[in-house]
């Protein structure tokens, strides 16, 4: 049975409101998963490569805002077990791209060849949500300006 491909949430912010806001628009479409527990593989390459306590702090907010598991994979680290990451990313239910730096992020999942393994998950039928930085990198294209003061310098 092939699967289909499912949309890609990607979540810019709180609309001006507080992050609990952005949170309460995730614990929906993670409901709409019909699992009573969903899986939740956080990838967190933007957020200071993988840093461990913005991912406790995401972490607990989606354990709490959306009643899941949530499981860290870690892929910034010069160590990091790629294969063991590729396999809990393909368990999960749900890949969740977190905020941060989203050059930084791409950068990061370019070295380590991540990138084309992603897409591949998303054509198999893998539901990813990205917020902020993490929506950018889940797109396609996105414009980047060299020069955030002048708007010839987009690219």
């Amino acid at each position: 049975m092939m699967k289909i491909q499912k949309p890609m949430y990607l979540i810019a912010g709180g609309g001006g409101r507080n992050i609990l806001s952005t949170f309460h628009i995730i614990a929906a479409i993670v409901r709409d998963v019909g699992k009573e527990k969903p899986t939740i593989a956080y990838i967190g390459v933007a957020s200071l490569s993988d840093n461990w306590f913005i991912c406790l702090i995401i972490s607990g907010l989606l354990r709490v805002m959306c009643h899941c598991q949530v499981r860290r994979i870690l892929i910034a680290p010069k160590n990091a077990d790629l294969d063991k990451a590729k396999k809990a990313l393909e368990l999960a239910d749900i890949v969740f791209l977190s905020g941060g730096d989203m050059e930084a992020g791409m950068k990061i999942l370019e070295e380590k060849n991540m990138v084309g393994f992603f897409q591949e998950l998303s054509r198999k039928g893998k539901l990813f949500i990205g917020a902020s930085a993490g929506s950018i990198m889940l797109a396609n294209e996105w414009v980047n300006w060299s020069n955030p003061d002048d708007e010839s310098t987009a690219e």
